[in-house]
């Protein structure tokens, strides 16, 4: 598995874990006691370091760099 597809594998899971956490609250009592998720906060902070790392991947492996070349008018 690549590492691509490892994070986007791992943001599918952190995506699930975030609306899970909305939906359900990020403690709620069951009949064997209190059970606290993950903090949102820092579920948020994880998704976008690994969107952000997807997004470098994605760039550098279709050639794309932060410099733009041009060429004037022909010549050269």
């Amino acid at each position: 598995m690549s590492r691509l597809e490892e994070l986007q594998e791992e943001l599918k899971i952190l995506t699930t874990t975030y609306k899970n956490i909305l939906e359900g609250g990020q403690e709620f009592q069951t009949r064997a006691g209190r059970v606290k998720q993950a903090n949102l906060s820092d579920v948020k902070a994880q998704i976008n370091a690994v969107r952000a790392e997807i997004a470098e991947l994605t760039s550098a492996s279709n050639g794309m760099t932060d410099t733009i070349r041009l060429k004037w008018g022909g010549v050269g």
